[in-house]
């Protein structure tokens, strides 16, 4: 369990880089995610929804279903399951990385790692306590977690799901979702 703010800069060919702002909440030992953003226009998940619009987004992963909530434009919907391969991030997604080296960023003695996908996925973590520091998808998605906001408590709120938004609504026939 851990939480920390981050800062993305999310490129999207022909559209460029947006800076973006967030939280990070991981649960694992409860099967539990949550990522705020506070534009996402670029997000493969929030983009798809509200196509072109710079608009916070919130992803809830719990129970084996991704919810989306879009606080500005009071809509929610449930996006997919774990079954169709959006459910939360195991832990040991990193085991199958290559050890790429050690670094210094911000005076943080770091570990890098490089987990291959359909891209290169770098991950960083401190040398001390291995906690997570970046998270670089290359070339979509440089993720930098500030380190002075890590912390092993997590803010439970966030995963709560009341009864005045309807979560069960479609995401959109042309959005991410409908194709998981």
């Amino acid at each position: 369990q851990w939480e920390a703010e981050f800062s993305d800069d999310i490129y999207v060919p022909i559209f460029g880089t947006d800076k973006v702002k967030g939280k990070w909440v991981y649960d694992f030992t409860h099967k539990r995610f949550f990522i705020s953003r506070d534009n996402g226009m670029k997000d493969r998940y929030c983009g798809s929804i509200y196509k072109f619009q710079k608009t916070p987004c919130n992803q809830i992963v719990r129970d084996g279903v991704r919810y989306m909530h879009f606080p500005k434009k009071n809509f929610c919907c449930r996006c997919c399951t774990n079954k169709g391969g959006c459910g939360i991030v195991k832990p040991d997604w990193v085991v199958q990385a290559a050890y790429v080296g050690e670094g210094t960023e911000d005076g943080i003695p770091r570990n890098l790692f490089n987990v291959k996908g359909l891209q290169n996925n770098y991950y960083d973590e401190s040398k001390e306590g291995q906690k997570p520091l970046r998270i670089f998808q290359d070339p979509l998605s440089n993720m930098k977690f500030n380190h002075n906001t890590y912390k092993t408590t997590i803010d439970e709120s966030v995963f709560e799901i009341t009864k005045d938004l309807n979560f069960q609504k479609s995401c959109g026939a042309l959005s991410i979702c409908a194709m998981l």
